[in-house]
């Protein structure tokens, strides 16, 4: 809830309080990232296509500067939706 109240925080206000909020909610934004890569790698895990779609991410990432925010969304969304334990159950 930080980085949303860090966000929040950034779009209402216009001095120097919404720059530092939007710095400071940089850092924790990345640890979603690395959770949607999980969900991106857990999702691909056991598919036969799953290889290529996981190169067209990382791929992606280079020309698609938004995608990384998708996946920074997608990996704060496994928090109420777990998405990586959703994954395995259909594969089990």
């Amino acid at each position: 809830y930080g980085v949303l109240a860090l966000l929040a925080l950034g779009s209402l206000t216009t001095d120097g309080i919404a720059e530092m909020a939007i710095n400071l909610a940089i850092p924790f934004m990345m640890v979603y990232l690395l959770v949607g890569f999980a969900v991106i790698h857990a999702l691909c895990l056991d598919s036969k296509a799953g290889k290529f779609w996981l190169a067209g991410v990382y791929v992606g990432l280079f020309f698609i500067a938004p995608l990384i925010g998708m996946i920074a969304v997608f990996g704060f969304s496994d928090t109420w939706i777990h998405w990586r334990l959703r994954f395995n159950k259909a594969k089990a």
